[in-house]
């Protein structure tokens, strides 16, 4: 085989033998290695190296395998690497073995400069036919299994191989190179000379081909990275991480959403990742082509950038800061009376066995983490559980928010106080020692915190609050309770717990303690246990479904049950009298649902129930309105124990209350898991997660550009597992992570994992040939340059379809062309910057019989325009951020233009972010459409033509000087026509006019419509002429406005206006020179203006400060119009 092929082979060889080195984590599956890494292999000895080589016609004398190169007599030749004939696989061809000679004897020196690692692994890679013995300075290292003779013999030169013949890797059938471990190079490889000899066997004298090809290298060595179970840790700001990846189906390998480098021949990853000082927490996935998880792992790396020395007592103020170092705690640390000890967020402590932090009277430490950057105790060697955190007399008090601890406890001792609130506690299993304990402290409080993977917690003779919290992966008492009255346990979450006796909530002398609003489920034994004399224990309002009994009382107990579901346990509520605990247990109950357990009540002992308003299978239990019906829960299966809307047990509560748990309960939710994201053909990154929170009230999505710095994304509603973000750009890689939320609080984060959307390979440009259809098939569009549609062709674009447009590029159809944009509500249409802000150039349509049909798209960054004759139909559309700040014309500038088009028919679209839309020379319908924050007019008509129409319109927040909301206006030449505006709304334009009609139009008609906080309501100008009637005009400086803009041209004539109302305005009504202002059946502030029915008096609205202005009952604007109508516009 050539040269390439035999290094491919080499490395596919390679992957068995590096997968069972010592020391690293490789095996099926996902495999990872932190440290430097292993160097790569070094080869002692290349197959295509210049060897020396002896033909087996005789022996070539003992001692032929180690004996100095200098000794070799002439028998020995000398020749590239990879021996034999036939196959094509030979350097060194020996054209006279066939029946010639069975044997040939190689060898090759090589030199050792330096000291070898010695736990570097020794590796022989043979290709071989028929057979072979090799041996590293005289000492036999590997035979092929068909060789004649004992393992360190050696056969004569006539032997042959033993059959089955074995068929190097380039003849017919052939088998790839093997790789042999010859195990650690311990002290085999001293510097000096060392020399690899072979034999070669050949099956017998005829065989038709022969091989004979070996390589010997070194591979693995030593990492730097000291690992744990729990973390590794390390010293350099940079580590590689490697691995193996043998997945089917997986095609990449990521670091926290960064890709790694993954061979798919030889199944190996790495990635040189970069650390910041203190925890770095790496999420590394194994992934498919669609970006799906296949399989994962979470590694700690702690990098040691600096270290702090801690142990011993404390004198005055003492603060641990990250910025300087981590802290190592080397024994135990004593904060005494009058001593603090401040822990600001990021600090890493490593906690050696036998250390611990002891605060004792009056003495204070607090640690203070955030979200992102936790206080961290950790044990030092990465696995090794430590002593505790603990306060230890009056006044002590020990402090923990947002810490991160994990494999050491929390104890509050006689007169200590402990608060731990937004924290992470974990990973303590101890069959002998309590994770979380107190016993006669001041107190121990546990806020909306999670507690994972331990084994108990037992306070006792202390008081006690938890609340908002979450327990999981119990390994006994979730948390154990005894003798003290004040205890409560509120808006929490037990669950997943290991072990026969497990309890959730054991309570023992407990009197008087409150469990309220809490969600237990998955507990082998008893969610609540109450025992040993707890008396008045109160259970309110908690949901527990899939444990071993719901609640037990016993022992001397008695307990008050209300508005709780007790659901598929084995029993549901047991009250019994339970050996060598006289007394039994005693329980009442209102408003709970006890359905789908095993056995639903127990009673045994003298044990006694009394319930009432409550739904008890297999009964109705004794007792008021109890009764014994199927409750039908939302759905039981998944943990959704909601009512559902037809239940029959809905009402039948207590006053007509509801009965069972109401939801949601429960503490903090459990965090997402196994997060991906990946691109979607329309143009977005579809983001996915799992979940098996049973009381999030939804999710919290946030991105970042650099996985680093995140910003809000969205939220979503509960169960919902997926969202495609529309709003990235091209070609840029974005990180994502989500948290559940709840009333509580929220979840830690999940991983982080990473889309990028590309750019695609699809480009147009140029005059289309023929009839062109575009879709979410062909992947987002990216127009390049001009595309034209000429007549005869019609360009169609379909639901869900994005194009993209570069600087300056356009789509026109010309000269009889038609462009059809048909999206949908769903799925519409996007015109979009490829870069997501350029601006391009058009969308349009041109002369005669060109079309432009638009319905149900987003058109963002260019215009949309017809000309000369051409027709635009636009309905259902999202036109924005289109802004040419400088180098305008009166073509470009409009976001909409039509100039001597067909008739433009404009419906239910948003205009917003843009210069103005211009519509020149022609006649124009528009209706229910949002026109917002223009910067030039909303709506500007050039030389309308009689017929036009604007309807239902609103038009809003014109803040800049010099915009109207509408103008109506001429062309330079030719003037507006019987243009009629009505039922719109108009309001924000501080500056300017609702309406401005100027420059000779005539017939325009303002109608219905309700204008306010604008400069001017109504303004005519210039021998222009128009009516107004049924209009409301508030809080304007001019509400009718007729003067001469200019000189000598004459003043605007606003004629046959009645009905209006203009009210809370500077001035109702100013008339300038040569204008005419006749106004009839106005209610006009502060103005007794001539004219029949006008009158000036409070209008009356319903809510002025809501801007509710219809006419109150007493408002004397009702019916003071002309033919008796009411003033104002008609609302909405």
């Amino acid at each position: 085989m050539n040269e390439q092929t035999q290094h491919h082979a080499l490395a596919v060889g390679l992957l068995a033998l590096i997968a069972g080195l010592p020391g690293q984590s490789w095996g099926q599956g996902l495999t990872v290695q932190v440290g430097a890494g292993p160097p790569p292999p070094t080869f002692l000895v290349r197959h295509s190296d210049l060897w020396r080589y002896h033909k087996g016609t005789n022996h070539p004398g003992a001692g032929w395998q180690t004996r100095p190169e200098a000794e070799l007599d002439s028998t020995w030749l000398t020749g590239p690497g990879g021996f034999g004939y036939e196959d094509n696989d030979d350097a060194t061809v020996l054209t006279d073995m066939f029946n010639g000679y069975t044997t040939l004897y190689i060898r090759k020196s090589f030199e050792i400069t330096e000291p070898v690692d010695p736990l570097r692994h020794l590796v022989l890679v043979m290709d071989w036919d028929d057979g072979f013995i090799a041996w590293l300075d005289g000492v036999e290292i590997a035979r092929s299994s068909n060789a004649p003779g004992a393992v360190g013999t050696e056969p004569p030169h006539t032997a042959v191989s033993l059959p089955p013949n074995h068929e190097a890797s380039a003849g017919p059938g052939g088998n790839p190179p093997t790789t042999f471990d010859l195990g650690p190079v311990g002290t085999r490889l001293a510097p000096g000379t060392h020399v690899l000899a072979v034999l070669g066997l050949n099956g017998a004298i005829n065989s038709s081909d022969f091989s004979l090809i070996a390589d010997l290298l070194l591979v693995g060595g030593a990492g730097t990275a000291v690992s744990g179970d729990l973390f590794t840790l390390v010293t350099a700001n940079t580590v590689v991480l490697s691995g193996s990846n043998t997945l089917s189906g997986s095609t990449r390998v990521v670091v926290n959403g960064w890709e790694a480098q993954f061979d798919p021949t030889t199944k190996l990853w790495s990635k040189s990742q970069s650390l910041v000082p203190g925890l770095n927490r790496l999420f590394i996935a194994a992934l498919d082509d669609t970006g799906t998880i296949l399989t994962s792992a979470q590694q700690d790396i702690v990098y040691e950038a600096a270290t702090q020395w801690a142990g011993g007592t404390l004198t005055g103020s003492t603060h641990w800061r990250a910025e300087d170092g981590v802290v190592r705690l080397t024994n135990e640390l004593v904060v005494p009376g009058g001593a603090s000890l401040q822990i600001e967020p990021g600090v890493v402590v490593l906690v050696s066995s036998n250390a611990a932090v002891r605060v004792l009277t009056n003495g204070v430490v607090t640690a203070q983490g955030t979200p992102d950057q936790p206080v961290w105790f950790l044990p030092a060697d990465g696995a090794s559980p430590w002593r505790e955190l603990s306060a230890r007399g009056l006044g002590a008090t020990l402090t923990l928010r947002g810490v991160e601890l994990v494999a050491g406890q929390v104890i509050a001792h006689p007169g200590g106080l402990v608060e731990i609130e937004d924290s992470l506690l974990r990973d303590f299993r101890s069959s002998t020692r309590l994770f979380l304990a107190a016993t006669n402290g001041a107190g121990f409080t546990l806020r909306r915190s999670h507690v994972l993977r331990y084994d108990q917690i037992r306070f006792a003779a202390t008081p006690v609050q938890i609340e908002d919290c979450l327990f999981e992966q119990i390994g006994s008492d979730g948390t154990d309770v005894a003798d003290h009255p004040n205890i409560q346990v509120r808006r929490t979450t037990y669950r997943y717990a290991q072990g026969a006796n497990t309890d959730a909530l054991d309570l023992g002398g407990a009197p008087g303690m409150s469990i309220e609003q809490c969600l237990i489920h998955d507990i082998p034994d008893k969610a609540i246990s109450v025992a040993d004399l707890s008396h008045g224990v109160t259970i309110r309002n908690c949901l527990i479904y899939r444990c071993g009994i719901g609640v037990a009382a016993y022992a001397a107990s008695n307990c008050v049950i209300s508005q709780s579901t007790v659901a598929d346990c084995i029993t549901g509520l047991s009250l019994y009298t339970r050996a060598g605990h006289p007394g039994p247990g005693l329980a009442s109950g209102t408003n709970l649902i006890v359905w789908g357990n095993i056995t639903n009540i127990h009673l045994a002992g003298g044990g006694a129930l009394a319930l009432s308003y409550s739904d008890v299978q297999g009964g109705p239990w004794p007792g008021a309105g109890n009764i014994s019906v199927e409750p039908r829960f939302v759905d039981a299966a998944c943990g959704d124990y909601r009512l559902a809307p037809d239940s029959p047990v809905r009402g039948t509560g207590l006053g007509g209350t509801d009965p069972g748990a109401v939801l949601p309960v429960g503490g903090l939710p459990p965090a997402p898991y196994n997060l991906a994201a990946r691109a979607v053909s329309s143009g977005g990154i579809l983001v996915w997660w799992q979940e098996d929170a049973a009381n999030e009230s939804g999710f919290e999505l946030q991105r970042s550009t650099n996985g680093t710095d995140w910003t809000w994304l969205t939220n979503v509603g509960p169960n919902v597992v997926s969202f495609t973000d529309l709003t990235v750009a091209p070609d840029r890689l974005y990180f994502y992570r989500v948290r559940a939320v709840n009333g509580s609080g929220a979840s830690r984060f999940s991983n982080v994992a990473s889309g990028i959307w590309r750019t695609p390979t699809v480009v147009l440009g140029g005059p289309l040939q023929t009839n062109t259809l575009l879709s979410p098939a062909v992947g987002t569009v990216v127009v390049a340059g001009p595309v034209t549609v000429p007549a005869g062709v019609t360009l169609s674009v379909q639901p869900g379809t994005v194009l993209r447009l570069t600087n300056g590029a356009s789509i026109r159809a010309v000269h009889g062309g038609a462009i059809h944009i048909q999206g949908s509500a769903e799925a519409p249409v996007r015109l979009v910057p490829l870069h997501g802000t350029n601006l391009w150039g058009e969308l349009s349509a041109q002369f005669t019989d060109s079309e432009l049909v638009i319905r149900h798209a987003e058109i963002a960054g260019g215009q949309v325009t017809v000309y000369s004759n051409a027709l635009l139909v636009l309905e259902d559309s999202y036109l924005h951020d289109y802004r040419l700040d400088a180098g305008g014309t009166l073509f470009s500038q409009p976001i909409l233009l039509a100039h001597y088009a067909q008739p433009t028919t404009v419906r239910r679209c948003v205009f917003r972010e843009y210069y103005e839309v211009l519509l020149r020379n022609g006649r124009h319908l528009l209706e229910d459409c949002l026109f917002e924050h223009p910067h030039g007019d909303g709506l500007d008509f050039d030389a309308a033509w009689p017929g036009t129409v604007v309807r239902r319109c609103t038009f809003r927040h014109g803040r800049s000087g010099n915009i109207d909301a509408v103008d109506v206006g001429n062309d330079g030449n030719n003037r507006s026509v019987g243009v009629i505006i009505e039922d719109c709304l108009m309001y924000d334009f501080p500056y300017d006019k609702g309406v401005s009609i100027g420059e000779n139009s005539t017939n325009i008609l303002v109608r219905n419509c309700f204008i306010h906080h604008v400069s001017r309501g109504v303004q005519v100008k210039d021998v222009s002429e128009a009516a107004v009637h049924h209009c409301t005009i508030l809080h304007a400086e001019i509400g009718l406005h007729c003067y001469e803009k200019i000189a000598r041209t004459g003043g605007g004539r606003l004629t046959n206006s009645y009905n209006n109302i203009v009210w809370y305005v500077t001035n109702a009504i100013v008339i300038e020179t040569n204008s005419v202002l006749v106004v009839a059946y106005t209610d006009l502030q502060n103005t007794n203006w001539p004219g029949p029915g006008n009158f000036s008096a409070e209008p009356q609205f319903v809510n002025l400060a809501e801007l509710d202005c219809r006419l109150g009952p007493s408002s004397p604007c009702r019916g003071a119009g002309r033919d008796g109508d009411d003033l104002g516009a008609r609302l909405p």
